[in-house]
């Protein structure tokens, strides 16, 4: 019996170089809502700043991704949660989504 894993298919190179270049967009528009915070001692703003904009886009991207790693904690009300769906559909994703790195 084949595993679950042997029947998914692998996209093309183009695809997957294309993908790592929406995500790296992603993770600049974190960075960039992230330093509006700089200064201001607000670490949670800057998380949650960070982690709406990831998510905005990551919502326009042709994927249907999955967070199964999120680094905040849960009870904070971050933009984005853990097991949430993101994406308007496509290639199946797994993520591991750290929106502000170097928070405490």
């Amino acid at each position: 019996m084949a595993s679950q894993r042997d029947t998914v298919e692998t996209p093309p190179a183009d695809a997957l170089a294309q993908l790592g270049d929406r995500l790296m967009q992603a993770s600049e528009a974190a960075a960039v809502a992230a330093s509006v915070m700089v200064g201001q001692g607000d670490e949670l703003a800057a998380d949650l700043a960070a982690a709406a904009a990831m998510k905005r886009a990551l919502d326009v991207m042709r994927i249907a991704g999955r967070v199964v790693v999120r680094e905040r904690d849960p009870s904070s009300n971050a933009a984005i949660a853990l097991g949430e769906m993101v994406g308007l559909g496509g290639t199946e994703v797994d993520l591991a989504l750290d929106p502000l790195e170097g928070s405490t």
